[in-house]
């Protein structure tokens, strides 16, 4: 009797949308950022391409191209982006809190 590897199966298909969630037990984290979230989230705190060019480490014409939707971004920038407009609001929402 020989010794048999288990095999893999192997996915066909579109790439699996839906929650990232990092092995730091931080909580899960959308997997995808929709162009107009981007767009609507710098308007929310008052961001302009260059200020989150800045915090991100993106260059400004790579997102202003993804808000205009001339070019798509990979999973890994959007999970990133979010971690920017997160901790940002995260700490709007503490210096608004009356009890931090």
């Amino acid at each position: 009797m020989r010794n048999q590897v288990p095999s893999t199966p192997v996915r066909n298909g579109p790439a699996r949308v839906g929650r990232h969630v990092p092995r730091s037990g931080a909580p899960p984290v959308a997997t995808t950022l929709p162009p107009a979230e981007c767009r609507a989230g710098r308007a929310l705190l008052s961001w302009s391409l260059h200020d989150l060019a800045a915090l991100s480490g993106f260059p400004v014409t790579t997102l202003d191209d993804f808000e205009e939707g001339r070019r798509p971004l990979s999973l890994s920038a959007q999970v990133a982006l979010q971690r920017v407009f997160r901790r940002a609001l995260s700490k709007t929402d503490r210096s608004t809190d009356p009890r931090a």
